[in-house]
């Protein structure tokens, strides 16, 4: 589980791939977290995930998502709590996580709104011992 503050303001035109503006379009900032599982003993940057697979992979057997993606003025206080598709192996596999938080949901597609602003405060990761 994870717990963080955020503020998010969007920017005030939305743009799409070809940086034609989309009216009454508005901006979404996307915060999520995988856990994925890596062959056993793959140190570093052996096995990771990218841009391309950060959402899609086979290895991915957990996510947690913030869903409410609204402005805030203040900072507002979140969970996030995992999902996980399949049990943790420790025998079999070890695992990693990521944390992405971006102020343009679909930023990676060269789509939102120039001035966005996303601020994330005192994230705080919550595990229990294995």
């Amino acid at each position: 589980m994870g717990i963080l503050y955020y503020k998010y303001k969007p920017g005030e035109v939305y743009r799409n791939s070809k940086d034609i503006i989309v009216p009454n379009k508005v901006d979404e900032f996307t915060a999520y977290s995988v856990i994925f599982k890596v062959s056993k003993g793959a140190a570093g940057n052996d096995e990771y995930l990218d841009g391309e697979t950060i959402l899609t992979s086979d290895k991915i057997i957990a996510r947690a998502d913030l869903t409410d993606t609204s402005a805030q003025d203040t900072y507002k206080k979140f969970s996030l709590k995992f999902k996980y598709t399949e049990e943790m192996n420790y025998d079999k596999y070890d695992y990693k996580m990521t944390i992405v938080f971006a102020s343009s949901k679909n930023g990676d597609f060269y789509e939102g709104a120039i001035g966005s602003t996303l601020i994330v405060d005192q994230v705080e990761i919550v595990c229990t011992p294995f």
